[in-house]
């Protein structure tokens, strides 16, 4: 969106002269949907994660890239990944809780956040691979998998 802006002093007297104006232009914000039927699969130490592509509305700024948010509940820190690509493999201890996050980015800044993603030490361990799929239903049933020891 354009603007013109102009600056002017203001005290008890009354305004000032206004400066020349500038034309300045905003950006569009960022999508507000978040990456969604985010898949994943676990090979040993290796968590591969794929997700449709979020395309962007007349109204918002395109999407660049992707951000994957990953926090490890062990040592309580969070690292991130950029990627320009609707997949990402993302190497994990077996010993520890992960929490996972995926955002759209664009000149606007990040979108919205997708459901959040856990991964669960025990769901790692009971075999060397599994699937996911974030429908409700199957989050529920992995998080009770996971508690479980087991994994589909």
């Amino acid at each position: 969106m354009a603007y013109y802006l102009s600056v002017a002093a203001f005290n008890t007297a009354g305004p000032g002269p206004q400066s020349v104006p500038i034309n300045t232009t905003t950006k569009k914000p960022p999508p507000d949907r978040a990456p969604g039927n985010i898949q994943w699969t676990v090979t040993g130490s290796t968590l591969t994660l794929h997700w449709d592509p979020v395309v962007a509305m007349e109204t918002e700024s395109k999407v660049t890239g992707y951000l994957v948010l990953l926090k490890s509940h062990r040592h309580n820190e969070v690292n991130s990944r950029l990627t320009n690509k609707t997949t990402v493999e993302l190497s994990l201890s077996s010993s520890d809780n992960y929490l996972i996050q995926i955002k759209a980015l664009s000149e606007g800044g990040e979108g919205a956040g997708s459901e959040p993603i856990h991964i669960h030490k025990l769901s790692m361990g009971a075999r060397g691979s599994g699937t996911g799929c974030l429908s409700p239903l199957y989050r529920s049933a992995l998080i009770i998998c996971a508690l479980l020891g087991s994994i589909w």
